[in-house]
């Protein structure tokens, strides 16, 4: 069971949008999802309907919930994904591990993560954290595999990353908890901007491993938090969806991300195809076998993108 925490102390950098859409993408690729809402903002619970009466992660971390930690998340609407619901108590909670300096919601939390593991309920939890360092994205954060910290490319966004990087090695540090993957992923960039790619590059040179996927804008986003659907429903064939398709790609199948990275890098004639085939160590053969799948399953129909007003300018702006 894998964790994964969208984390950034800068809000609206996107840290919801990517939670809801990953979790989708994978579900509907058929492993089976659990998200967790820990932002008392409930933007995640309201985006897939969650019973606002029903168990929440306050519940869990308060140790008030159910016994079967399993009986403490709801079905959505989408197959093979389940929630965690919050609520406005995780703030309630927040002041009295300030008073009490309690671990106590931690211990919980910790435990609750453990029981799934043992009776093998996800393949993949993601977690959308709020834009602070709260009780529950320390419970969050500590018992992830990897934080994905989404970035728009300005000054106030990698300033919350820098200080998530802070704050979890020093929670780290004195929780004995060892520090998970940190990746930073640059979220809301315009097509023609330079500034993403200096972005990737700040990062990169401040120690950061940069998701090779980065994010477009687009209005889509709007539309899709208004249905409450993902975007691959609402918007499918835009940029934006094509983008979040490509990071789940690259973030839980990374060998087939490589490969295709290297067969558009061939197609582009930036490298060899006798480079491409020692950087994934396999045969010039068998790598020209694989760009011919490749270039096959690009041939095959696409459903064209839904038609309404809401998102004709794009579709315009794309020649459809």
């Amino acid at each position: 069971m894998k964790i994964i925490s969208i984390a950034n102390f800068k809000g609206g950098t996107g840290k919801t949008v990517t939670a809801c859409n990953l979790a989708a993408i994978l579900a509907r690729e058929g492993k089976r999802v659990l998200l967790i809402d820990a932002d008392a903002q409930h933007n995640s619970s309201d985006f897939f309907g969650a019973d606002p009466e029903g168990c929440t992660l306050t519940d869990v971390l308060e140790g008030t919930g159910e016994p079967t930690a399993a009986d403490n998340v709801q079905e959505t609407n989408l197959d093979n994904l389940d929630i965690l619901a919050a609520d406005m108590g995780l703030l309630r909670l927040d002041l009295a591990a300030i008073v009490n300096q309690s671990t106590a919601a931690l211990k919980r939390f910790d435990d609750f993560l453990d029981a799934l593991r043992e009776g093998g309920e996800y393949d993949v939890i993601v977690i959308d954290c709020p834009p602070s360092f709260t009780a529950a994205s320390v419970a969050a954060l500590v018992n992830s595999d990897e934080v994905l910290m989404p970035t728009r490319s300005d000054a106030f966004s990698r300033t919350g990353v820098l200080e998530i990087r802070e704050q979890l090695e020093n929670v780290g540090l004195r929780l004995l908890r060892p520090l998970p993957r940190i990746r930073v992923l640059v979220t809301m960039a315009h097509s023609k901007a330079t500034l993403p790619k200096q972005a990737t590059a700040m990062y990169a040179e401040a120690g950061f491993e940069v998701c090779r996927t980065v994010i477009r804008s687009g209005e889509v986003v709007s539309q899709s938090t208004w249905q409450r659907k993902p975007l691959y429903v609402v918007a499918p064939g835009t940029n934006v969806a094509r983008d979040y398709e490509t990071l789940a790609n690259e973030l839980f199948d990374s060998e087939n991300f490589r490969l295709n990275e290297q067969i558009e890098l061939y197609l582009s004639k930036a490298i060899s195809s006798e480079r491409a085939a020692v950087n994934l160590g396999i045969s010039r053969t068998t790598f020209l076998r694989r760009v011919d799948a490749y270039k096959a399953s690009k041939k095959r129909p696409r459903g064209r993108p839904r038609k309404n007003d809401l998102n004709r300018a794009d579709e315009i702006s794309r020649g459809v």
